[in-house]
């Protein structure tokens, strides 16, 4: 949503974006993610917004790692090893199951700055470091 909506600090993901559909990088998400993009069961409901934002995450440019056993095992551990929202969890193992290299978050409630079975958790950056021309 921080794409959508221009909210700040949406740059590093919108690069992401923009790499993922260069072929340059996979961006992996948990199918939890449609469930999410929904929102917080709010009152006020914008269809034209949430057919944007579902078509922003039910997209092709995205690996999409399934909830099974696997996941749902893992993420029942994470939860108690880092005090994780059982969502939370379902992503981080989720990204630890795909063997992704990092996790991306501005949400404060994951391990930030550290690696996690082998993924690093942190804030979205600019992947590559930053742009010859933009400083971005």
């Amino acid at each position: 949503m921080y794409v959508l909506t221009r909210y700040p600090g949406y740059e590093p993901i919108e690069r992401l974006l923009v790499l993922s559909d260069a072929g340059q990088l996979t961006i992996m998400i948990s199918p939890l993610s449609l469930v999410e993009v929904r929102g917080q069961g709010r009152a006020s409901f914008d269809a034209a917004k949430d057919k944007q934002a579902r078509s922003l995450v039910d997209n092709p440019r995205f690996l999409m790692i399934e909830f099974d056993r696997q996941v749902a095992v893992k993420a029942r551990d994470m939860v108690r090893r880092f005090k994780l929202k059982p969502a939370d969890a379902i992503h981080l193992a989720s990204a630890v199951v795909g063997q992704a290299d990092t996790l991306m978050t501005y949400d404060k409630g994951y391990p930030q700055g550290q690696s996690i079975d082998g993924v690093w958790v942190d804030e979205p950056y600019t992947y590559g470091g930053p742009d010859l021309f933009t400083n971005r």
